[in-house]
């Protein structure tokens, strides 16, 4: 199994040898951490004018939010762990795109859309419900992955486009983007695999 993480989905799940995709959509959870930081900035600013720095309600306010984030990011994590098993799935590969996010740069907004999503917190979540099934789940480099056509593996950056789509300009293929890259993160786990001769060769 691999995934490809993002914002508009957050997890895209591809499976060796399965045709289709799951993916969990992440504008829920973006929308409501956008509305929670507007409220606690809201906040924040009628405590500064007053002198002051936290209050009782400001509090409740933040608990509110972190306990909404874990539960979200826990069924997200819970739901992608039940579908590896009902699949027989021995390895979880995640793109790395999460250790990257402080370096990351995609524009103001989209910055803070990025920034606020817990990857780390959803990834490690995975790791350790996985563990309890003997699920490996490791971060992979995903880096030209949402470049590259899954189909005939050429490579032209010019070929994602808006909306969450890659038309391939060699092959003529159209994908999902979120689906093209999480099936190059699973080849390129297969690969290496093949080569050292542990499995053969995925098409």
């Amino acid at each position: 199994m691999a995934i490809d993480l993002g914002v508009s989905n957050l997890a895209t799940v591809v499976i060796e040898n399965e045709p289709g995709a799951c993916i969990f959509d992440g504008r829920v959870l973006v929308s409501r951490l956008r509305w929670y930081a507007r409220n606690r900035d809201r906040l924040q600013s009628v405590l500064a004018k007053q002198g002051y720095k936290h209050s009782k309600r400001l509090h409740r306010h933040v608990v509110k939010e972190h306990t909404y984030v874990k539960d979200y990011i826990h069924k997200v994590s819970r739901w992608i762990v039940e579908l590896a098993r009902r699949h027989d799935v021995g390895k979880i590969v995640v793109g790395d795109m999460h250790k990257a996010i402080s370096r990351m740069n995609i524009g103001c907004q989209n910055n803070e859309k990025l920034h606020r999503i817990p990857f780390g917190k959803l990834v490690a979540m995975m790791r350790y419900k996985a563990k309890e099934y003997g699920i490996e789940v490791e971060s992979v480099d995903e880096s030209y992955t949402s470049q590259t056509c899954s189909i005939c593996g050429v490579k032209d950056k010019t070929s994602r486009k808006y909306r969450g789509l890659y038309v391939c300009k060699h092959c003529g293929s159209v994908l999902n983007a979120d689906v093209n890259g999480a099936r190059n993160i699973l080849r390129r786990v297969v690969l290496n695999l093949a080569k050292i001769g542990i499995v053969g060769l995925a098409t």
